[in-house]
């Protein structure tokens, strides 16, 4: 045998056992880590078994307790979710003899109807909407003009958690951070999905929690090819647009979340004066590494971008988060602009749109089930059908339809061909209780207080502890507080959530242990976990926003903070033009 043969012989044998060897301890071996000694339970617990999974004790008293220290907005968080289908949805041919008579009735009337599927990006949609019907409606009676056609809008959920529950609910500018992943770093990632390479340990600041699944390529070549080729080119045009890594994209990307952001606040004030409730807390975020070079260079490539940031010191690290900025040696940045919304926000918008609106909207708990379309009408969409939770159907037509639905399985009724590709990008989402001494807490705020003049219960209350961010995906965020006069220690709910697990619904329970080990390690407080699950979010790998007809979808990284931003025709390129596929 020569000796070229003999050494691919050697390396071929050597690479197959490294896989064999690393598919073997990645999927059939559990490894000791040391958050297990302080959450012994963690080391059984299955991430798949449920959405999300509640760790109650088994003491009734001690859970009813528990129960009793949450507040209004700790009650609002799903604690226990079982894993449900998403509510598939047909695109079918509107046959106009089938809605003869709702299209009669509704002439008579002298009304229009628009329907608003989905989450956040679909609720602020209909909000806008009634708005701007009701701006029109006065303008016409000052110009003594006739009275436009009444609007009757409905927003239609089928129920089930939105992500905005299970997200971290952080408000931010930044677009997707394509820069935080080099061309290293990604190629380590492949090695590792191949198992060629062990998977890093979670216990350690600098964990990755981005994860490539490169075994769903065998389910689904064409799809999934496509979408990491795309995540692989985007990748590369914003390596080469400036030195900054700052693509156009990005800057159009920041306008719109600024406009989203900035409506949240204005909607905010009319629901404040409407409701006495709100729905988001403009207080800023910080982000924070013990690496200052990491510090630097996201200041550069932010900066960059016309995001206002500066420079804060571990003492006003302190006053803001729980982080033990000065113990740990810690730099950070804040971005004032940024801020958090609040777990009840959708049953506070819809009980703000049912007293402002309540002749005009209508919230309808159904899923949608039928899309009908006409390509001779302008709109497309002429009607849609609801199924309703007792299993009825309920048909009717409308003047426009609006969808977010956080998924893509829609089908033509006759080819059942796909509409449009999502990748799954799952992380985890987990909530907890933290106990701190009441005096360990006056000290670390005493500065802050003394300038604001505020007690520690109202200081909290205003929510001047910001949410916070690390270079690897860690968002923690203040839920929700508990203050006794008569204990000596203080109970604070927080959200924190982690990870990217690419074309996966589930969550990789790594990235719970790397979460457990930042909270002991970097923050301050005896950390009690409450409940963990998956949040995922459908993506793709263009970064900005897309449609296909009346389905909206492609929010990337942003989410939440771009969901009531004022969308273009501009914006989705060719996707606008595409026909539904019967």
């Amino acid at each position: 045998m020569s000796l070229k043969r003999r050494f691919l012989l050697f390396s071929g044998t050597l690479t197959g056992s490294m896989m064999a060897y690393n598919y073997y301890r990645a999927n059939y071996t559990t490894e000791e880590y040391l958050v297990y000694q302080k959450y012994p339970f963690l080391k059984e617990f299955n991430i798949k078994d449920k959405k999300v999974t509640r760790f109650i004790s088994d003491d009734p008293q001690e859970r009813d307790e528990e129960e009793k220290l949450l507040g209004n907005r700790a009650e609002a968080v799903k604690w226990n979710l079982d894993w449900e289908e998403n509510s598939a949805v047909t695109v079918a041919e509107f046959r106009e003899n089938d809605f003869a008579d709702s299209l009669k009735k509704q002439e008579q009337d002298n009304e229009d109807v628009h329907v608003f599927v989905g989450g956040l990006q679909s609720l602020f949609s209909c909000v806008k909407h009634l708005e701007l019907a009701e701006r029109r409606a006065e303008e016409a009676a000052q110009r003594g003009s006739e009275r436009p056609k009444k609007q009757r809008c409905i927003f239609i959920n089928d129920g089930k958690p939105l992500i905005a529950q299970r997200a971290g609910l952080q408000l931010h500018e930044h677009p997707t951070q394509y820069p935080d992943y080099g061309y290293l770093n990604l190629f380590k990632k492949v090695l590792q999905a191949l198992y060629v390479m062990p998977e890093d340990h979670p216990e350690r600041y600098d964990y990755s929690p981005l994860h490539l699944n490169l075994r769903i390529l065998m389910c689904d070549p064409l799809n999934v090819g496509m979408s990491y080729l795309g995540f692989f080119f985007t990748k590369v045009w914003h390596s080469f647009t400036n030195k900054h890594n700052v693509s156009v994209d990005d800057y159009n990307l920041i306008l719109l979340i600024r406009n989203s952001v900035d409506y949240m606040q204005q909607l905010d004030a009319k629901i404040r004066a409407t409701t006495g409730k709100s729905i988001i807390n403009r207080n800023g975020r910080i982000y924070w590494s013990p690496n200052k070079g990491e510090i630097e260079k996201k200041k550069e490539h932010w900066g960059a971008m016309g995001i206002p940031l500066h420079d804060i010191d571990g003492s006003e690290v302190n006053a803001i988060t729980l982080i033990n900025g000065k113990k740990m040696g810690i730099h950070a940045i804040r971005m004032p602009n940024d801020g958090e919304i609040h777990t009840d926000l959708p049953e506070i918008v819809i009980e703000y749109l049912y007293k402002k609106y309540p002749d005009a909207f209508e919230y309808h708990v159904s899923a949608l089930n039928d899309v009908y379309t006409d390509k001779n009408s302008s709109t497309n969409v002429r009607a849609i059908s609801e199924l309703r939770k007792d299993g009825s159907k309920l048909s009717y037509p409308v003047n426009s339809l609006y969808c977010s639905l956080g998924h893509h399985n829609i089908r033509g009724e006759q080819t059942k061909r796909r509409q449009f590709y999502l990748v799954s990008a799952s992380g985890v989402t987990s909530d907890w209780k933290v106990t701190i001494p009441k005096e360990r807490l006056q000290k670390r705020v005493e500065s802050a207080l003394q300038k604001k003049g505020l007690s520690l219960e109202e200081y909290l209350k205003q929510g001047h502890l910001v949410p916070s961010a690390d270079m690897y995906n860690l968002h923690v965020k203040c839920v929700d507080h508990h203050f006794d006069e008569n204990s000596e220690n203080i109970t604070l709910f927080m959200r924190v959530t982690e990870g990217a697990n690419l074309f996966s619904n589930f969550s990789d329970k790594r990235d719970l242990i790397n979460i457990a080990y930042k909270l002991n390690k970097f923050f301050v407080g005896d950390w009690k976990i409450l409940c963990a699950g998956t949040c995922t979010r459908q993506t793709s790998s263009v970064n900005r926003p897309q449609k296909h007809g009346p389905f909206h979808y492609g929010q990337s990284g942003v989410g939440i903070s771009l969901s009531a931003g004022n969308y273009t025709d501009e914006m989705f390129g060719d996707h606008e033009k595409d026909q539904m596929h019967l």
